[in-house]
Order: structure tokens, then sequence, then C-alpha cells
């Protein structure tokens, strides 16, 4: 594109597209990283995911494969997720996603208010009202006793707040099925 301006600057003797034409694209500024090259321990300090857990959160929150918004900024649904998960994981500003990314500000900043858009639009039931059939009392205990059952630390705890104890705990192929 820029040898096109270039030329046209020369046919149109403008300077104001001679100037344009030098001057670098923002994608080219930020080349970005290629997280499918990332380690799964790079995974997790810059997400604080692992690798494999990226996918099935995006699977479990029904993110499209690709992400649009409204100024036709796009995005693959993995990376959108990404971008958000580190805009979330630690406080920095757009200016320090823009080399990880290899985003412009403005890009990403679209990008991550439609994912957290997105996630609240179809999600945001689940945190306001509590009174749901899987929360009864009956199945919280279900999910403590098996929690406890995989080596959890405690008999009453059904959760874990950033996957603290993952490690510890064991899975079995049966007991993968989403709630």
């Amino acid at each position: 594109m820029a040898e096109n301006l270039k030329l046209l600057a020369a046919l149109e003797n403008s300077d104001e597209l001679f100037l344009l034409s030098i001057c670098k694209d923002e994608k080219s500024i930020f080349p970005g990283l290629n997280i499918e090259n990332l380690t799964n321990e790079q995974y997790r300090t810059f997400f604080r995911f692992d690798r494999d857990d990226i996918e099935i959160l995006r699977c479990a929150l029904r993110i499209p494969d690709t992400i649009v918004c409204s100024n036709r900024t796009t995005a693959k649904g993995t990376d959108a997720l990404c971008m958000v998960l580190r805009r979330l994981a630690y406080p920095c500003r757009l200016e320090d996603l823009e080399p990880i990314f290899g985003r412009s500000k403005a890009e990403l900043s679209y990008i991550i208010n439609e994912v957290l858009d997105y996630i609240h639009d179809n999600h945001c039931h689940l945190l306001s009202d509590l009174n749901r059939n899987w929360l009864s009392p009956e199945h919280l205990e279900l999910f403590a006793e098996s929690m406890f059952d995989r080596n959890g630390p405690l008999d009453s705890c059904w959760g874990f707040y950033r996957w603290y104890s993952k490690t510890n705990i064991q899975t079995t192929g049966k007991s993968k099925t989403c709630i």
C-alpha cells in the first residue's frame, strides 16, 4: 500500500500523500505475539489459564469463532478472549497490550468491549439471580463431596478461586460434564 501511495503522491505532486506513504502502518509497528507459540507457563502468566483451558473457556462462554465489532474490526474468538483475560488478569493500559497483540488501542478497545458485552448479555443472569436448580443445597453438597474425593483440601468447598488447588485435584473422564 505504501508503494501505491508513493506513486500516487508522485503523480499528484502531493506532499500529504507522500508523508502518509512513509508513515508506518500501526500493525507493522507492533507485530504482536503469536499466541499459538506460547508455552503453557506463559499462558498461565499472561492469561491466568492453561493453554488447553482457554479453548474450553471460549466454548463454555459460547464466544463465536470470529468476533466482529461495530466498526467492522474482526478478531478470532480465542484471540479476543485472550485480550480480555490479559486485560482483566493484571491492571494495564491498552497501550501495554499493543505490543502483545499487535493491535492499536482503538482495535483493542473495540474487541475487548465487544467480548465483555457478549459475555454480559449472554451470562449475566447467572450472577443476577442465584436461585438456580443447580445451586440447591443437595447439589452444593454433592459438588463439595466430589471435590474432596479428588483430594481437595476442604470437605465443604465446591470451587476454588483462581484455580488455586487445580494441581491437587485429579479429574476422571466421567467428571468432565459441564453444568
